[in-house]
């Protein structure tokens, strides 16, 4: 990585949230590339506790989002670690037995990805977690001090921008978007519809709801956001009957 480029991306970043605009500012394909990393993650806190993804290489087929959606469907990994210690968690092979023993099912869902090694760091206001940034990388190793340093400096900038963020900017259905999608999106978004849908059709719980299309997509290794896609459009009949 460039140390002059890093540097000039955080004081365009700085500047960016110093005059108020949001977190659509920066790439992060290109904030990964500066990072040595090949996905980045930023994941915000709802008032519920539950983790909501918001930024990040989050296009269909893209690492990312698809590691994300693992541990949204699974509810155990890297990210959600961090966000309920509020410390930095770091796993550099996510193929050893020590991997396997920390996240069994996330773990073994991502042998299935170019995923190898991973580090999520909290991002903090005061001693309140508000959300999580995520690295991921596809070769096993330490991550070097100097590297771990960075991504903390630029989650901290991030976060500023995130502050700045409108919820109308998170609201987009990104179908619609142009190729390629934007980096921000509410990426669960489809997810929170389906569970309403089915909470409506079935009487039941919207937690209750949620845990239906968790299941259905873990038991059938499918991604939450599709099997919700295909619920709304009545592709998919979870109801018990069928």
């Amino acid at each position: 990585m460039s140390r002059d480029e890093f540097t000039r991306l955080l004081k365009r970043l700085r500047q960016a949230a110093h005059d108020g605009h949001d977190l659509s500012t920066v790439s992060a394909v290109y904030a990964a590339r500066l990072l040595h990393l090949q996905a980045l993650t930023l994941n915000l806190r709802a008032e519920s506790g539950a983790l909501e993804l918001l930024w990040g290489t989050l296009a269909d087929g893209h690492l990312g989002a698809d590691l994300e959606d693992l541990q949204y469907t699974l509810g155990e990994g890297p990210t959600l670690d961090a966000a309920r210690t509020g410390e930095a968690v770091t796993e550099t092979d996510l193929t050893t037995q020590a991997a396997a023993e920390r996240w069994p099912a996330f773990t073994a869902a991502t042998h299935d990805t170019s995923a190898r090694a991973v580090i999520a760091i909290p991002l903090l206001l005061g001693v309140a977690t508000t959300g999580v940034m995520t690295g991921y990388r596809t070769t096993t190793g330490l991550f070097p001090m100097e590297q771990r340093l960075d991504l903390e400096t630029f989650a901290h900038t991030a976060l500023h921008l995130l502050l700045n963020t409108p919820p109308k900017a998170l609201a987009a259905d990104t179908d619609l978007e142009p190729v390629p999608r934007p980096d921000l999106s509410l990426h669960h978004a489809v997810v929170h519809q389906a569970a309403g849908f089915l909470s409506s059709r079935l009487d039941i719980p919207i937690a209750d709801a949620l845990l239906r299309l968790r299941a259905h997509a873990f038991s059938h290794n499918r991604r939450l956001v599709d099997v919700a896609r295909d619920v709304l459009d009545q592709r998919l009949d979870l109801t018990p009957d069928s």
